[in-house]
């Protein structure tokens, strides 16, 4: 069953053809989930492929909990935690994009080493200092510096985060004007959840649309893997 329904969107300002590109793009991510990788092959360069491989299948899986999650959220009527899964997965985007440009550009130095340990100090990034190692292979990136570099390659990504981090954070749109509601006749409060269900739907919707970027960038990065592990193979032939 599709994740989004046309049903939903009733105002008509989305058209079917969008609905039906974001529940392809989503149907695409889950059909790429595996159980299990092999990370032990013939040559390191196959580890590192692996491993690749890997942190791709556990940010897939964190976008995926979180546009379900927050689909959930929504139905239940708690919109504010949709707004924070939206966020989320734009994170995911945008730090998996960040890995793929790093990690391309060591396979360009040709560093197998480099390469797998740089895979495993993303896999463990943090930004408490007491875990950091000391070769700082694992600090954690800044996501707002993540998410500007991939609006480099996507304009518009940095201004649906901040609107939607206007919402998630205790700020007027968060707080005030998402639970208050004021009646300017009679001068009464009321307090509630805003009923904005298609308005989160949408944002539901349109961060969908940014999943297809992650497996473009992996797409990418597998078929430079693919010839890296290949220029590998030729060289030892000719050794």
């Amino acid at each position: 069953m599709p994740l989004f329904d046309h049903a939903t969107f009733t105002d008509g300002n989305i058209d079917r053809e969008t609905i039906d590109s974001a529940n392809a793009i989503v149907d695409h991510v889950r059909s790429l989930l595996v159980d299990q990788i092999d990370t032990r092959g013939p040559t390191l360069g196959y580890t590192v492929a692996a491993y690749a491989n890997s942190y791709f299948q556990a940010h897939m899986r964190r976008a995926l909990e979180f546009l379900d999650g927050g689909m959930e959220e929504l139905e239940n009527g708690r919109a504010l935690i949709t707004a924070a899964c939206a966020r989320s997965i734009l994170e995911s985007v945008a730090c998996f994009h960040d890995f793929c440009r790093r990690l391309t550009l060591i396979l360009d130095e040709g560093d197998t080493v480099k390469a797998l340990n740089f895979i495993t100090g993303q896999a463990f990034a943090t930004k408490l200092t007491q875990l950091h190692d000391q070769d700082r292979s694992n600090v954690a990136t800044n996501i707002v510096t993540q998410l500007d570099r991939l609006n480099k390659t996507v304009p518009g990504l940095r201004e649906v985060y901040d609107q939607l981090s206007e919402v998630t954070h205790p700020n007027g749109l968060g707080a005030a004007a998402h639970f208050v509601h004021l009646d300017a006749n009679t001068g009464v409060a009321c307090f509630g959840p805003s009923d904005r269900h298609q308005a989160n739907m949408v944002r539901l919707l349109g961060v969908a649309h940014f999943l297809g970027q992650m497996v473009q960038d992996m797409r990418a990065l597998s078929e430079r893997m693919i010839a890296y592990i290949q220029d590998g193979e030729e060289a030892r032939r000719m050794d």
